[in-house]
């Protein structure tokens, strides 16, 4: 019986890759695809997006105090749930062979804060920060999701894979491999293993519902 239900879930896992609608419009988030990103940006730029405090912990995870400066009206930094200032910086994205200049941040936040000391930190690109007219294979933007908390790197696709099936709007997602160069400190280090998470946003209403006007509200 585990081993039907192990089958049946890696079914759903599959099925909702690449051979619906969905996943043949973005061939890019599918599960059966691993994508090699590499991130590069200047020492200043990643000392820029450090986030701001460091404190007590809140569930067991460290949590910094509340932040001490007001984040600004045109998300000039992101403040989680833990109460931590996560600050927008600029990088380039190279996948592909073809190159963007993105806004970069660390996201997260017991995804974040308990992997706050390595490198393999989870992270929100922005395609269209620097350039409003640029796009990744249509999307505006996407989240670098560290899998922290799962060993088995396969919860979270597994996830929205099932709702998915199950026809209720969800974000696709896909893997990546990603490596990180900041000249003088890192030079194509390897990060780890990542999954891809599609952005909910106006994109993603405009696809599933036909438009992107409403009430979006994240949880």
């Amino acid at each position: 019986m585990e081993r039907k239900i192990a089958g049946l879930l890696i079914a759903l896992v599959l099925g909702a890759g690449a051979t619906n609608a969905e996943g043949r419009k973005h061939l890019v988030l599918n599960v059966e695809r691993v994508w090699s990103i590499h991130l590069e940006m200047t020492g200043e730029e990643w000392d820029a997006i450090q986030p701001v405090g460091q404190g007590a912990t809140l569930f067991g995870f460290p949590s910094p105090p509340p932040p001490t400066t007001t984040p600004s009206p045109t998300k000039d930094r992101h403040v989680s749930a833990f109460g931590v200032e996560f600050p927008w910086g600029v990088a380039t994205l190279t996948t592909e062979g073809k190159s963007y200049r993105v806004g970069i941040r660390f996201k997260g936040n017991s995804a974040y804060t308990s992997a706050r000391r390595g490198l393999k930190r989870p992270f929100k690109i922005d395609f269209d920060r620097i350039d409003a007219d640029q796009r990744f294979h249509g999307l505006k933007a996407l989240n670098l999701n560290n899998n922290a908390l799962d060993p088995t790197q396969l919860r979270e696709s597994l996830a929205y894979a099932i709702f998915r099936a199950f026809g209720v709007p969800a974000s696709r997602t896909a893997w990546a491999e990603v490596t990180l160069s900041i000249p003088g400190r890192y030079d194509r280090e390897y990060l780890g293993l990542y999954t891809i998470v599609e952005e909910v946003d106006k994109t993603f209403l405009k696809d599933r519902f036909g438009k992107s006007s409403g009430l979006l509200l994240k949880p």
